[in-house]
């Protein structure tokens, strides 16, 4: 029979008290702000610097009229050329599969957003990483830029991606698609190599139908006469106003080839987006056009992702509370599979999540004297560098060489609980002493690095690394490791926000304020799971606790190898 290891002094006898009402004052603050934005802020735009799209400028307004008009005699175009040659973009991206080394053409994408966000299918970059884009600019010179992934939908097979750069980029103009009616002239645009717009007409034949291919139900697409090719698939489809209604999806029966003629209506698209795009704007344009679900209106986030937000911080905060390993798997992990968030969002996100968690847990065992402040000192410049290292190797990886990566920490977090269960008879941890001091062991403050690499890669604790190595070559007590860990792990936190949100706004990959909103859902589920986390420890057996969260850990390894 499993027993409860007796803890060094009852819980409820610990001075706890000042930790505990800073912290729920903090989870307290946060949700009364969230509910202050829900209750009161509905119309009220959290951040302004978002362009309104329905007010996006002509290109005959932003651009060089001079520039313009040598270059139109040299090229002459048609007034559909003029008016989004510069809102349609070429996207290229390496297969994840090898089946080329270099870049190839994927498809074409509709710039949103003056910051460079832009809109495409989410099959045409579901299999292939380190996407690049064309893009033309006033003088119709085609300029390249890397882009990140910023959230997919497969549900819908919309991505949202943007440009990494800090440059003023052309919008295309948003029309109503609702109604478009049966029997009107439509075109369709595409930018599928980047020389040039790919455009041809066609004619609806259904407004709004739902179609079911290759066992998936697509809700509410406008359905057209003509075949769609890969060449304009991403790109607008025009009303016969001119005005950009719709995405063009080229997508196609895997029982007999056939093309699907559809194109899913462009305001629909945006809402799936609209926490990262306007924050919650319903464009005036289209405030009747598609029924509204309840929404953090001035966040864009709704209700049900705030539940899974928190619900995901408490599951990570609960597990790092218990085993100060894990949670950071978790979290990523459920940030990619669940959120589909990409990983140049997910890594700060998770940094500002661990800074809260760990940093209550350095807190409270610091105050226990199991945290050694000499040996913090000495193995964290180890630990910066090697996420400085790791954070930079991570924006050369590809995603899918990340994910597995990943997967393997998952599965080692679970052989390692595993092995913790089976070697756990006749072991007390309280009858270990700990060993103060620098260690004498030479080189040994290097023993940062790994944890702060990995970290840096991934947006994890790095804890299933930094406690094994600290008992395997310091010869540390597990607490004392497990202390430790926590606290290299706080501060490279603290490093990584600077490092990741300092680097998206430098380059122009995000805006910054999204990731701290989101943070905001995750950190007071995992504050409230850390101190749940610490507060079941002493009332389960460990060991029970152990193979329950390794059977989570394989799971979360099966379902990045095998999905």
């Amino acid at each position: 029979m499993f027993k409860v290891e007796e803890p060094d002094e009852p819980f409820c006898k610990t001075k706890w008290k000042l930790e505990g009402a800073f912290y729920g004052m903090l989870v307290l603050s946060l949700l009364a702000y969230i509910g202050y934005i829900y209750v009161y802020e509905r119309k009220t735009p959290l951040i302004q610097e978002i362009t309104n799209l329905a007010k996006a400028p002509s290109i005959q307004t932003t651009q060089n009229e001079k520039d313009l008009l040598v270059a139109l005699k040299a090229n002459p175009l048609t007034p559909i050329e003029r008016m989004f040659f510069r809102s349609v973009v070429n996207i290229k991206g390496i297969p994840k599969d090898g089946s080329a080394a270099g870049f190839v053409d994927l498809g074409s994408g509709i710039i949103l957003q003056e910051q460079g966000y832009f809109l495409t299918n989410y099959h045409l970059i579901r299999d292939a990483t380190k996407f690049k884009v064309k893009v033309f600019n006033a003088r119709m010179v085609a300029e390249t830029y890397n882009a990140e992934l910023i959230q997919g939908n497969p549900v819908n097979d919309l991505a949202l991606m943007k440009i990494v750069a800090r440059k003023v980029f052309t919008p295309v103009y948003v029309g109503k698609s609702n109604p478009v009616f049966a029997g009107e002239a439509v075109y369709t645009l595409g930018n599928p190599y980047g020389t040039g717009l790919s455009i041809n007409q066609g004619t609806v034949v259904e407004p709004e139908q739902t179609l079911i291919v290759n066992d998936k139900d697509y809700d509410s697409l406008i359905v057209l006469d003509g075949a769609i090719g890969w060449e304009n698939s991403g790109g607008p489809m025009l009303n016969s106003r001119g005005e950009a209604v719709g995405i063009i999806t080229a997508i196609y029966s895997q029982n007999d080839g056939t093309p699907v003629n559809a194109v899913v209506p462009l305001d629909a698209a945006l809402r799936v987006f609209q926490d990262i795009i306007n924050k919650g704007f319903v464009l005036p344009h289209m405030a009747s056009a598609t029924t509204e679900v309840p929404s953090f209106n001035n966040t864009g986030i709704e209700i049900y992702q705030w539940v899974g937000l928190f619900l995901l911080g408490l599951l990570s905060g609960v597990m790092t509370g218990m085993l100060s390993m894990g949670g950071g798997i978790i979290l990523v992990s459920g940030l990619i599979y669940f959120f589909h968030y990409g990983l140049v969002l997910i890594r700060p996100i998770a940094y500002l999540a661990s800074f809260f968690t760990s940093g209550a847990s350095a807190y409270k065992y610091l105050r226990k004297g199991t945290l050694d402040l000499e040996k913090i000192t000495y193995l964290v410049p180890a630990a910066f560098f090697g996420m400085f290292l790791g954070y930079f190797v991570g924006k050369v990886l590809g995603m899918t060489l990340i994910q597995m990566i990943l997967g393997v920490f998952a599965l080692l977090t679970s052989l390692v609980l595993i092995f913790e269960v089976v070697t756990s008879n006749g072991y007390n941890p309280h009858k270990e002493k700990p060993l103060k001091g620098i260690p004498t062991l030479k080189y040994s403050y290097l023993l940062g690095i790994p944890m702060g690499f990995f970290s840096g890669v991934l947006g994890i604790t790095g804890g299933v690394i930094e406690v094994p190595l600290q008992r395997a070559v310091l010869k540390l007590p597990i607490k004392q490791a497990i202390a430790n860990s926590s606290g290299v792990v706080f501060l490279t936190s603290i490093f990584g926000i600077f490092l990741s949100l300092g680097d998206g706004a430098i380059t122009g990959a995000f805006d910054w304020q999204f990731p701290v909103l989101v943070a905001m859902f995750v950190i007071p589920g995992s504050i409230i799971g850390g101190q749940l986390g610490a507060y079941l420890t002493l009332r389960v057996p460990a060991q029970i606790v152990k193979l329950v969260f390794s059977i989570v850990m394989l799971l979360i390894s099966f379902v990045i190898f095998f999905k």
